[in-house]
């Protein structure tokens, strides 16, 4: 239903994302002065119609909106009238080709950096970058990291780097999460700044993710480097009518000090103790040591045992406190330049999980259809404008790294058409294009089968 909803936002985001991708296009062509026919939202059968530009070029809006193109005179042949032949594309310089192919990549990119911006200028509430208590002999355990502990700036050179470490702000939980896995693939040691909770100033550790020998954020890293979810109190924001916790007497507002003698130090421990009294598939009570408006209390609590995918859990049909956020606002001027850095880190991630995937060192599942993107769009809208803006900066990002690809049909492959071009003199023959064009095709579809087949999975398993 929410993807339903979510719909409009999803046709929206659409809607920017193409027209600014061919407008790119279209202006490097029209700057180079190169005959278009028409500026076309969508393939297939025309719906709409109207004159655009110059005489005898028009814009369009067709049946299947999955895309868009800008029609050129690409060859002239015996029906081109004269003042156009010099106008057609293959006639234009080998630069003035390659311009208007990647203007394309590029206005999404572009476009990307400004709605990163504008979200950053507008303000946006972000998830504390504050850290649930790491695992006992994890990475982060050992460097001195406590429950709360928050991360106020990280960098990929280790403290010992001559000339000292570049720090970069760390804003949100997001913001870390994507370092580390920046981090993990390149094989580098991610350096932290830390300030306890509770206490004044920093201290800075390192994680020495160069020596887990692994390049990608698996289940088996994650433990193993401490990350487990952000920081949030062991607070009962609500309780289930006739659930476990309920009929014990816990209430929305208590919090959970202790359960029998563990300490519960957040919401993730919690979480993680409740299901742990799952061990033999039989239901046990735990005595729940909680602080109810300054009175301590002690409630015996059984959970019920459910099965899920397979795994026996206890559940005590609680529902437990959200995540600290607070509200990012930025300047212009470093909203600018904050927009330009994460599209340059996005685009860099994006290209390089292209690559991994390509290379069998990551999963195919990372791939998002149709379905993801616009249940992404409908979640984000929900949350705001600005979640919304962020949203889109990430997909218009995504897109221009795509048609970057050399992939024939691709901007990519025209580009790469014309590196060959420009190094060995001549142009790729027709039957080779032929061919590859083909392949590029197949490639496509082998993509968009994957993705759409990761969705369903995904949908179907919820």
């Amino acid at each position: 239903m929410d993807l339903l909803l979510g719909l409009p936002y999803y046709l929206v985001m659409l809607g920017i994302l193409i027209t600014v991708h061919e407008y790119g296009h279209y202006r490097v062509a029209v700057a180079c002065n190169i005959r278009i026919y028409r500026f076309s939202l969508g393939f297939g059968p025309v719906l709409w119609r109207r004159p655009f530009g110059e005489p005898g070029c028009e814009f369009t809006l067709s049946a299947i909106p999955l895309g868009g193109y800008v029609l050129m005179l690409e060859k002239p042949d015996a029906d081109t009238p004269p003042e156009d032949v010099d106008r057609a594309l293959g006639r234009r310089p080998l630069w003035q080709r390659a311009a208007v192919i990647l203007a394309g990549p590029l206005a999404n990119l572009v476009l990307g950096a400004v709605f990163y911006a504008a979200a950053q200028y507008v303000g946006i509430k972000e998830v504390v970058p504050a850290l649930s208590q790491p695992p006992a002999g994890s990475m982060l355990a050992a460097a001195g990291v406590r429950s709360g502990d928050r991360i106020v700036a990280s960098s990929e050179d280790d403290l010992d780097t001559p000339g000292g470490v570049d720090w970069r702000p760390v804003h949100s939980f997001d913001d870390f999460f994507v370092g580390a896995i920046v981090a993990l693939m390149d094989g580098k040691p991610l350096s932290l700044q830390i300030q306890h909770r509770g206490e004044q100033g920093t201290r800075d550790i390192t994680l020495p993710l160069d020596t887990l020998g692994k390049t990608e954020l698996d289940e088996e890293a994650a433990t193993r480097i401490g990350l487990t979810r952000p920081y949030a109190p062991p607070l009962i924001s609500d309780v289930v009518a006739s659930g476990p916790a309920a009929l014990a007497g816990v209430r929305a507002g208590d919090v959970v000090e202790r359960i029998d003698d563990d300490v519960i130090a957040d919401a993730f421990g919690l979480q993680t103790r409740i299901r742990a009294a799952a061990a033999g598939g039989k239901p046990r009570t735990m005595q729940w040591h909680v602080l109810r408006a300054g009175t301590p209390l002690t409630l015996a609590v059984t959970p019920r045992i459910v099965s899920e995918g397979g795994v026996t859990a206890a559940k005590a049909d609680v529902v437990l406190g959200a995540y600290p956020a607070e509200l990012v606002h930025l300047g212009p001027v470093d909203a600018v330049v904050y927009g330009a850095q994460q599209m340059g880190r996005h685009a860099v991630l994006s290209l390089r999980m292209f690559g991994r995937m390509l290379t069998g060192k990551a999963s195919l599942k990372n791939l998002n259809g149709p379905i993801t993107i616009a249940d992404g769009a409908a979640k984000s809208a929900k949350l705001g404008l600005s979640h919304f803006l962020t949203y889109l900066a990430q997909v218009s990002v995504g897109i221009g790294v795509l048609n970057l690809l050399p992939i024939p049909v691709l901007d990519g492959g025209r580009l790469l058409y014309y590196l060959f071009e420009g190094a060995t003199g001549r142009p790729v023959s027709t039957p080779w294009q032929t061919w590859l064009r083909y392949g590029g095709v197949f490639a496509i579809l082998l993509l968009m089968s994957l993705a759409l087949s990761n969705d369903l999975v995904r949908f179907l398993g919820r």
